[in-house]
């Protein structure tokens, strides 16, 4: 969890109380952190993919912010977790694009996005492509409209290295790539 007042060094620490970590998992908890952080600058959102197989680091790493007032946690996206047609409760909108503003969103398996159907996976693209750019506006068949203004937010997302055959990999533009290496590097614990 990320809290206020804890420094590198201390979640390094906590980290390291855990897990056996290398050169590299200290790196990608240095972007980790960085990218959650990058929401105090007033500038075009960062968004990284934590690239590398299973067995690298990455849930442990994502996962481990969790409970981040900073950050808003998912292990899966939909297009309708991201913006939902449903009335809430008082008329309460529970997607989340607007829950994200100014947060770090945290999607822990960015890969299944890819094995959506077609349909669903460019509804995804399309939506995030808008809150990048800061406007979203959806109208859904039951006459819901939604309409976001200046929704950005920084962005995690883990990731195998199927997303680099993906023809949807033009949000590349958006997203700097840390690759990770085989297993054996990484943690282990």
């Amino acid at each position: 969890e990320l809290r206020e007042g804890v420094t590198f060094e201390d979640v390094l620490v906590a980290f390291k109380e855990r897990l056996t970590i290398d050169h590299e998992f200290e790196i990608a908890i240095k972007v980790c952190m960085a990218v959650a952080f990058s929401t105090d600058i007033k500038s075009q959102p960062i968004w990284a993919y934590l690239m590398g197989p299973a067995g690298i680091g990455k849930t442990e790493l994502l996962t481990s912010m969790v409970g981040s007032a900073r950050c808003v946690f998912r292990s899966t996206v939909t297009p309708k977790c991201l913006v939902s047609g449903f009335r809430g409760e008082g008329d309460k909108d529970p997607s989340l694009i607007p829950r994200l503003k100014g947060k770090t969103f945290v999607a822990k398996d960015f890969t299944e996005v890819l094995s959506l159907p077609d349909v669903q996976q460019k509804e995804i693209y399309s939506t995030l492509r808008g809150a990048y750019d800061g406007y979203v506006d959806k109208t859904f068949g039951n006459g819901m409209e939604r309409h976001y203004k200046d929704c950005q937010f920084a962005m995690l997302a883990g990731v195998t290295t199927a997303i680099l055959k993906h023809r949807e990999s033009a949000m590349g533009e958006r997203f700097l790539k840390l690759r990770l290496s085989a297993p054996s590097a990484g943690i282990s614990s």
